[in-house]
């Protein structure tokens, strides 16, 4: 059973699917095995800014359970560090990033679950809905997906980045050198484009509480219209938390109508 908890009237959803191949193009899919790009309409959402130190309970779209996800300030001015209790993690994210998207499988699958950050208000999440159909909109650049896989073999992140999650697949490492790190006092990988290809951070992958941590952009750009080193920043703050139980599956909405209209 995967349910999943949207914060936007209109967004990129993240689902748990396996099978479409990565391709290496001017618009790369970073995360194309577990994203597809379609937007959905919650009965209900959250208006919460993410420096506002409260829980924020998302609606479900496809269950009826709740989450608690929690969003504070930080000791430093224009940030905010989201706890994902669920999956297990916190993370700090600069000013004006909010969590869009929360999808957890409650089954026993290795996909555990998903979350998606962005720059975007929800009224420009609206408007990029409504204009961009199913295809994938450059405004994706800056978004940031956590995927959660159960890692019931415990192997290293280095290898779990060199094989396909899926057979015929490509590997997280698929045109991508593999650096060692050390995050959270942890030893984890840096994704990194090949020279040919900017030489820029791709993402990076973390083990914590027998769980794999794969950090992406949502859409990358060769080269990148972005600050070098933005996304090294982001996936160094994460710090593993005790994961919480995952709510049980309970029947699901009915659907609504693509960017709310």
């Amino acid at each position: 059973m995967v349910e999943q908890w949207s914060e936007e009237p209109c967004v990129a959803s993240s689902i748990l699917a396996l099978g479409t191949d990565m391709k290496v193009t001017a618009l790369i899919l970073t995360a194309a095995n577990l994203l597809t790009f379609a937007c959905s309409t919650p009965a209900a959402t959250t208006s919460q800014s993410p420096a506002v130190t409260a829980a924020a309970t998302p609606t479900t779209t496809s269950g009826g359970a709740s989450a608690t996800a929690t969003a504070s300030p930080t000791t430093r001015a224009g940030f905010a560090t989201y706890e994902s209790p669920i999956l297990g993690y916190r993370i700090t994210m600069p000013d004006p990033y909010r969590r869009l998207i929360f999808v957890v499988n409650s089954g026993s699958a290795e996909t555990l679950g998903s979350e998606m950050y962005t720059r975007r208000t929800e009224l420009e999440e609206r408007e990029l809905c409504l204009r961009q159909g199913e295809l994938p909109q450059r405004e994706w650049e800056t978004d940031v997906v956590i995927l959660t896989y159960r890692n019931a073999d415990n192997v290293s992140a280095a290898l779990f980045a060199n094989t396909p999650r899926v057979s015929g697949g490509q590997a997280f490492s698929a045109n991508r050198t593999i650096e060692p790190v050390n995050v959270d006092g942890r030893d984890a990988v840096r994704l990194v484009w090949e020279p040919t290809k900017g030489g820029e951070t791709a993402g990076y992958v973390i083990p914590a509480n027998g769980r794999m941590y794969v950090l992406m952009p949502a859409l990358a750009s060769l080269p990148s219209q972005l600050p070098k080193g933005w996304l090294d920043e982001i996936a160094t703050s994460f710090r593993a938390v005790t994961p919480q139980p995952a709510p049980a599956p309970t029947p699901s909405a009915a659907p609504t109508p693509r960017c709310g209209v």
